[in-house]
């Protein structure tokens, strides 16, 4: 007859004493109450440890800056089968020489959990970066790895205005725009470069060495360009360090204009000409403008008629420009005449309008034909008459 049989070695504590890996033969054989024995059978087997298993916990893919945050926290837990023994964890960033993160002895529960802090590498570049984490035993089996992967960024520089006039500015009374500021760079060191435009236009660039991440204070003076236009403008300030990192621009809206010119007549007011005799009134003054420059015309109405070109010149700087110019009166009628005169550039600003009266008499108070020379106020025509004796 045939009999099956199922029987259990056990080895727990046989293998305890074992503290290598090692290959085992079990040998098998059958004796009968005669004391006869059967042939040997024999089974091979390999005694081995187990490899401990290390899985990470710490979130994939999160952001970090560099100085702002010195270091990532690695978390996780190692299950080693064996229940005994030293287990030590390794890591390292990238392609960089493994190093130790924690060491600690299995518990009876064949698992331990760990959290620790590693510090970033100081010369890491701004990129996508990798951890390798593994764990070995005091047999030197080596565990499973695991991956943490993140970003590394490097900080953009902040950028601060303190002191800036958003105008109005007029051109060449005001030449430049004061600013004011400062610059923190939470990266610690490096370059950063500060641009200053007027609209699309750069005007200045300063270029600040940064020594730590405290403030570094700049200043600037801009002056204006001679072509800017006489409207809305902006400006506009950026900070951009070595790894083309760029702040928030500062932006200001500040209006811009350009200057009326000046005119000044010193020809004496209500003077009296007589018909004939006096052909041309003179007119004396002066014209200024404080943008420095431009074409400037002189323009002029008698009476009720249109305005007319008196005078065009130039003007290169802030001086006054005298003129001497004359108009012909010998056509007009007797009696209370009127002028009215402005000045007006090629950027088409015109000055207050200057008004200039004066008195045509006839040529002989007897002449019939200017009867109505009485219109003109007495006061006036006495001491008119009183003048025109006298010269003769």
């Amino acid at each position: 007859m045939v009999y099956e049989f199922t029987f259990f070695i056990p080895t727990s504590e046989i293998f305890e004493e074992y503290d290598s890996e090692s290959n085992h033969t079990i040998f098998i054989w059958i004796e009968d109450s005669f004391f006869k024995t059967s042939s040997n059978y024999t089974k091979t087997s390999e005694f081995v440890f187990n490899s401990p298993i290390v899985s990470v916990s710490t979130y994939n893919f999160s952001r970090f800056h560099k100085t702002t945050n010195k270091f990532i926290n690695i978390e996780g837990s190692i299950e080693d089968s064996d229940c005994t023994g030293h287990i030590s964890i390794f890591y390292k960033f990238d392609d960089y020489p493994y190093s130790e993160l924690h060491s600690e002895s299995m518990n009876t529960e064949c698992i331990i959990s760990f959290s620790n802090e590693v510090e970033f590498p100081t010369a890491f570049s701004e990129s996508v970066h990798s951890i390798t984490i593994y764990c070995s035993d005091e047999h030197n089996k080596k565990s499973n790895e695991e991956h943490i992967y993140f970003y590394y960024e490097y900080n953009s520089p902040e950028l601060t205005i303190n002191t800036f006039e958003n105008g109005p500015y007029h051109r060449c009374l005001n030449k430049s725009i004061h600013l004011e500021g400062q610059i923190v760079d939470l990266d610690g060191t490096g370059l950063v470069t500060i641009r200053c435009y007027i609209d699309n236009d750069i005007i200045d660039t300063k270029t600040i060495e940064i020594l730590n991440i405290n403030e570094h204070p700049f200043s600037f003076d801009l002056e204006f360009p001679s072509e800017l236009t006489e409207s809305l403008h902006h400006l506009i300030v950026t900070a951009t360090d070595e790894s083309n990192k760029t702040s928030t621009p500062f932006r200001s809206a500040f209006q811009y204009f350009y200057n009326s010119p000046l005119l000044s007549i010193t020809t004496r007011n209500n003077q009296t000409f007589v018909k004939d005799v006096n052909k041309k009134l003179y007119i004396d003054g002066f014209v200024q403008d404080s943008d420095e420059r431009g074409t400037f015309t002189i323009k002029y109405k008698l009476d009720e008629e249109t305005f007319n070109d008196l005078t065009t010149f130039y003007i290169y700087d802030n001086n006054q420009r005298p003129f001497t110019e004359s108009i012909g009166i010998d056509s007009i009628s007797c009696g209370f005449h009127s002028i009215y005169l402005y000045v007006v550039d090629d950027d088409n600003k015109t000055s207050s309008h200057q008004p200039l009266t004066f008195f045509v008499i006839p040529n002989s108070l007897k002449d019939n034909k200017h009867k109505n020379i009485l219109s003109i106020p007495k006061t006036i025509y006495a001491l008119t008459l009183t003048i025109s004796k006298s010269s003769k």
